[in-house]
């Protein structure tokens, strides 16, 4: 959906993004909803009242923010790389979320126990550091306590 938008917006169509958990659609100025994920067919109000009704949503949902598609789309490509077992895609999808949401330090502990995953420790260990500095009495300071000690009792192997 996010790249509809672009394209839509770089041919002059104001469209606007309208976030339904589970799906990212767009709205015409005249109040049609595309759906992206059914190649650009409009979502018939049956077929919006029924979602609503299981997602147990509103009638009219609120345009969404930039910040919230580009959120959207990185959750996408994360949950891509973990199905793909890729973890530079998974690395580059945490870190651009670490930095979308500077407040939480759950992307921090992600991209931490990314780095180690690849033999980064030194960076892994900055990273639990900065949790442990910034985010002292959170859940978050705890694993990435319990990280750095298992990765200072873990001797280096040489092969």
């Amino acid at each position: 959906a996010s790249l509809w938008l672009v394209v839509a917006r770089g041919a002059g169509l104001a469209l606007r993004p309208v976030a339904l958990p589970g799906r990212l659609v767009l709205a015409t100025e005249d109040g049609r909803l595309l759906d992206p994920a059914d190649e650009g067919a409009e979502m018939s109000q049956r077929a919006l009242h029924t979602l609503r009704r299981q997602l147990d949503q509103p009638a009219r949902q609120p345009p969404c923010s930039t910040a919230q598609i580009v959120d959207r789309a990185l959750r996408d490509l994360l949950f891509c790389g973990e199905l793909a077992h890729d973890d530079i895609t998974r690395f580059r999808a945490v870190s651009f979320l670490s930095h979308l949401h500077p407040d939480d330090p759950g992307p921090l502990v992600a991209l931490g126990m990314l780095a180690e995953g690849v033999g980064a420790r030194a960076y892994a260990d900055a990273l639990y550091e900065r949790v442990e500095s910034r985010f002292p009495q959170s859940h978050e300071a705890a694993i990435a306590r319990r990280r750095r000690r298992l990765m200072g009792s873990e001797a280096p192997t040489v092969h």
